[in-house]
C-alpha cells in the first residue's frame, strides 16, 4: 500500500489525461527488477522515432469501413458477455496516428518526462485505438487489461469520442500493485470481493457484477476423485512433495487422484513422476468446466478453478504444501482464503 500511496502523491501534479497511467507505470516499476526496467527504457528510447514514423506513415493506408458497435479485443471473452452485449471479436491492429491524435501525442511527448518506455507504449496504444475507431466506429471497446498501465489514458482518449472503454475479469484477481490506478468506463467483476479489492488499489470505474460461469453441472456424472490443477512447478523435488501429499489425502478420503497439468507450464519431469506413481493425467483438451464438474474434490494452490469449483458446489482443497506461500496469498486477498469454504491438503 505504501508504494501505491507514494505513486498517487508523486503524480498529483500530472495532467488528468496521464495521471493514473503515470501512477500505474510508477507502481509497476517496483514490481520488475530495476535492471530489467532500465532495459525496457533503453530499448524504447531507440525504438521511439522509428515507431512514430511508422505509425504516421500508416495513416496513409487505405482502410475499409466495417461497422461494429461493440468490439472485444480478447478472443476468449466470456460467452455471457458476448451474448448479452453482442460483442464482436476483432484482432488488435498495428495502429496509426491521424491528425486528430496529435494533441494527445503531444501531451504524451511533452509532459511525460524522460520515460521512453511509458511514452512508446502510450503512443502505440493511442495509435491502435485510432485505427479501431477509423475502421469499426465502435461505441464500446471491451478489454481485459487491468494490468496495462496505458489503459487509463486510453479511457480518457476514448471518452473524448464518446466511446466506452470496458474491462472484464477473465481470471482470479488478487491484490497486486500491477493493477493499481487502472481506469475504465466500466469494470465487470465476478464478486463484490473484487470491487472492494480494486477500490483499495485506486482503480476507478463503474463496477458491474457478472456471473463467472453459466454451466449445468447436473448433466455431468461426478467421479470419486481429487483433481489437482497444477500451476507450473519450479522443480522436481517440489512436485514430488505435492504428489505425496495428494496420495495421503486420497488415502484418507478413499478417493482416486487425477492431475491436470498447466497447458503452458507443464514440465517433462511432472509427466514422468505421475507415470511412475501411476497417477492419471487429464488431457488439456477436456473442457475445464466439465473437468471441474466431474470431480469430488478440486485442489490447487490459488488457481481460479477453485472459485469456479465453488460455484459448482465442489469441495475445495487448498494445496498448502508450502504454508509460507499460503500466508502470502492470504495477505494478497486471494478470494479462496478470504471468502470461500475450503479444507487444506495437508493437515497436522
Amino acid at each position: 500500500m505504501e508504494i501505491i500511496r507514494n505513486a498517487e502523491r508523486n503524480n498529483t501534479h500530472v495532467i488528468p489525461f496521464l495521471r493514473n497511467s503515470r501512477s500505474q507505470y510508477e507502481t509497476q516499476s517496483h514490481y520488475f527488477n530495476e535492471s530489467v526496467w532500465m532495459i525496457f527504457n533503453v530499448v524504447s528510447f531507440c525504438m521511439l522515432i522509428p515507431v512514430l514514423l511508422l505509425l504516421c506513415a500508416r495513416a496513409f493506408k487505405r482502410t475499409q469501413k466495417n461497422l461494429k458497435p461493440h468490439v472485444t479485443l480478447y478472443a476468449k471473452t466470456p460467452k455471457f458477455l458476448v451474448m448479452n452485449h453482442q460483442l464482436d471479436y476483432i484482432k488488435k491492429p498495428t495502429g496509426f496516428i491521424l491528425s486528430r491524435d496529435l494533441k494527445y501525442i503531444s501531451k504524451i511527448l511533452f509532459t511525460s518526462g524522460f520515460r521512453p518506455y511509458f511514452v512508446l507504449r502510450a503512443i502505440w496504444k493511442i495509435a491502435v485505438y485510432s485505427e479501431i475507431m477509423k475502421i469499426y466506429e465502435p461505441q464500446q471497446i471491451w478489454v481485459t487489461q487491468e494490468m496495462v498501465f496505458e489503459s487509463s489514458l486510453a479511457t480518457h482518449y476514448l471518452a473524448d469520442f464518446k466511446i466506452e472503454h470496458i474491462n472484464f475479469m477473465h481470471g482470479d484477481l488478487y491484490f497486486s500493485i500491477k493493477e493499481a490506478f487502472g481506469t475504465f468506463t466500466k469494470f465487470y467483476v465476478w464478486d463484490d470481493h473484487f470491487i472492494k479489492m480494486m477500490t483499495e488499489q485506486k482503480v476507478q470505474a463503474q463496477f458491474v457484477l457478472f456471473p463467472a460461469l453459466e454451466f449445468d453441472a447436473s448433466r455431468v456424472s461426478e467421479k470419486n476423485v481429487i483433481k489437482y490443477y497444477a500451476q507450473g512447478t519450479s522443480n522436481k523435488d517440489v512436485f514430488v512433495k505435492i504428489v505425496e501429499n495428494l496420495k495421503k489425502f486420497a488415502a484418507k478420503n478413499e478417493c482416486g487422484i487425477v492431475v491436470r497439468l498447466h497447458p503452458n507450464h507443464k514440465k517433462q519431469f511432472e509427466i514422468e513422476i505421475l507415470n511412475e506413481k501411476k497417477i492419471s493425467i487429464e488431457p488439456n483438451d477436456v473442457q475445464i468446466l466439465n473437468s471441474i464438474a466431474e470431480s469430488r474434490f478440486v485442489c490447487s494452490e490459488y488457481s481460479s478453478v477453485l472459485y469456479e469449483a465453488s460455484l459448482l458446489g465442489k469441495q475445495l482443497v487448498v494445496d498448502n504444501t508450502f504454508p509460507e506461500r499460503i500466508e502470502l496469498l492470504t495477505d494478497l486477498d486471494v478470494i479462496i482464503f478470504k471468502k470461500l469454504k475450503h479444507v487444506l491438503l495437508v493437515t497436522s
